[in-house]
């Protein structure tokens, strides 16, 4: 970005203007700043103000303070009447009024007015240099401060609450690795360090992770608007990662023990053990004896794809869950009887599908035995 030819002139000189200058919303300054005070020329008047250190912005939360509401225009505007985001209180120490500018008009002579009511210096004394150094640090540590003395608890407390689970959601997968503890390939995370996908960036490495150099809580000393935004959304959605975790925790500690108490008996743990071990922890009863027979194409490829998932400890979803339990309602007594009045001789311990698959093969194997 090409940066304007004013700027770098003032930058290389180190000038700061102490004064307003003549265009529009400059000369409304002036001329409401005169309109408050005991004198009656800009010249004089622009002596009587100064910059009080008090800084508000909205950010979509909370009310704003009296002298951001009784100002003469009130929230969102300057006293040259402009739309501003930051509000920065100023007093007439003559008058005894209090206003609100914008950072476009926290200009220099109200800084270094600031300068000498808190040293003492005389204003030829004040070098441009501590101009600056006001701008870029005071007004900095003054946004900071304000912040956190309004939304800083609530920001620590919605942050403590998902750190840990941020940690864990928002990462990246790239490949997988053996877990010699558990037994089992894993997929290999890194934290996300940049929104992708749709997928949001790690709060914990935006906000102050010690390995990102450019954390927002050394840079800045408080969240930008996106990283606090981003926290409540994911804190409002929190309750059901926090429940995925715990399942996906529970599933971990279940196959450690399953592996512990094998090794204690020197057997060898089999997907079939795995898989009998994770459908208990569904409450799917039977699953094995369930799935082993009179099911139709569909239900067979559907409950093999169940046991691969279970036999690696992927979290199975609602959907799924709902349709193993459906395809796993017992048979009703009628659809037994019914089945045993046509010569069935083989378990009777079927699901209600499974019955009425059953019962289809039951009437067709009969059907053929009669052509034949």
């Amino acid at each position: 970005m090409q940066i304007p030819i004013e700027l770098t002139q003032e930058k290389s000189e180190r000038k700061f203007k102490r004064g307003l200058g003549e265009g529009r919303w400059d000369r409304k300054l002036k001329q409401e700043m005169v309109r408050l005070s005991s004198a009656d020329n800009y010249e004089d008047a622009k002596y009587e103000w100064t910059a009080t250190g008090e800084i508000w912005w909205n950010m979509g939360r909370g009310h704003a303070p009296d002298w951001v509401s009784n100002s003469t225009n009130g929230y969102g505007k300057c006293l040259c009447g402009h739309n501003i985001v930051y509000h920065f209180e100023i007093y007439n120490e003559v008058t005894n009024v209090t206003e609100c500018v914008g950072s476009d008009h926290i200009n220099s002579y109200l800084v270094l007015n600031e300068i000498k009511n808190r040293t003492g210096l005389a204003e030829n004394e004040i070098t441009d240099e501590m101009i600056e150094e006001w701008i870029n640090v005071k007004i900095k540590s003054m946004k900071c401060e304000k912040w956190w003395d309004e939304q800083g608890d609530d920001f620590i407390d919605k942050f403590e609450d998902i750190r840990e689970l941020d940690l864990r959601i928002n990462v990246n997968e790239k490949g997988t690795y053996w877990d010699n503890n558990l037994s089992m390939y894993r997929f290999r995370t890194t934290i996300r360090k940049r929104s992708s996908g749709g997928n949001m960036a790690s709060i914990v490495w935006r906000w102050n992770h010690p390995d990102n150099p450019k954390n927002q809580f050394e840079v800045h000393g408080y969240p930008n608007k996106k990283l606090v935004d981003d926290l409540y959304e994911f804190h409002e959605m929190s309750a059901p990662l926090i429940e995925k975790l715990k399942n996906e925790d529970a599933m971990m500690a279940k196959r450690l023990q399953l592996i512990h108490e094998s090794k204690s008996k020197m057997l060898r743990v089999t997907n079939d053990d795995i898989v009998e071990s994770m459908a208990e922890y569904y409450g799917f009863d039977n699953f094995m004896k369930y799935s082993s027979g009179y099911l139709g194409e569909w239900e067979t490829k559907f409950f093999n794809s169940i046991k691969q998932q279970l036999s690696k400890h992927k979290e199975l979803s609602n959907a799924q869950i709902e349709t193993v339990r459906d395809l796993m309602t017992p048979a009703t007594e009628k659809q037994i009887n019914y089945l045993l009045s046509l010569g069935f001789e083989d378990e009777t311990t079927l699901s209600k599908r499974q019955a009425s698959n059953a019962i289809e093969r039951q009437k067709q194997d009969g059907l053929n035995s009669r052509r034949t």
